[in-house]
C-alpha cells in the first residue's frame, strides 16, 4: 500500500483506523469530484472536525470525527471515537438546530461503504 499524501492525516486527533487510510490512500474516498465514491467525498485534513467541539451541545455523550460528506446535501460520514478500534461509522445530518442529527449507524466503515456504493449507483442512474 501506499503511502497517504502528505499531510493527509496531520489534523486527525486519532490515527485513523485502517479502513479509512486504505480508502483515502488508493483514491476511492477522494477529494470532490476526484472521489471514486462520488457523491460522498473526504473532508480534507484541515476540515476534520469533532462533532463534540462544532456542536458542544448536541449528543456530548458521542465522540465523532467526521471523516467524508455528500456532496449534494449536509450528510457527513463520522468515525466513532469510542468504537472498538474505530470501526463503527456514524451518518449524521449537520447544521440541524444548532447541532446534527444522527440518521444511520454501521458497524463498520466496510459497511458504510457497501451503501455509499448503492447511493453512487442511484446517483447515476438518476443522470445526476
Amino acid at each position: 500500500m501506499s503511502d497517504a499524501p502528505t499531510g493527509l492525516f496531520d489534523h486527525w486527533p486519532v490515527r485513523p483506523p485502517r479502513a479509512i487510510r486504505w480508502l483515502l490512500e488508493t483514491g476511492i474516498l477522494g477529494v470532490e469530484r476526484d472521489s471514486k465514491l462520488w457523491p460522498w467525498c473526504a473532508v480534507e485534513s484541515p476540515g476534520c472536525f469533532l462533532t463534540r467541539k462544532a456542536w458542544p451541545h448536541c449528543c456530548p455523550e458521542r465522540d465523532l470525527l467526521v471523516v467524508a460528506r455528500r456532496y449534494d446535501c449536509d450528510e457527513l460520514a463520522c468515525i466513532d471515537l469510542q468504537s472498538k478500534d474505530l470501526q463503527r461509522c456514524v451518518l449524521i445530518e449537520g447544521w440541524q438546530n444548532d447541532g446534527f442529527v444522527i440518521f444511520q449507524e454501521h458497524e463498520s466503515t466496510w459497511d458504510w461503504v457497501m451503501d455509499a456504493i448503492r447511493e453512487s449507483a442511484e446517483w447515476f442512474d438518476r443522470g445526476a
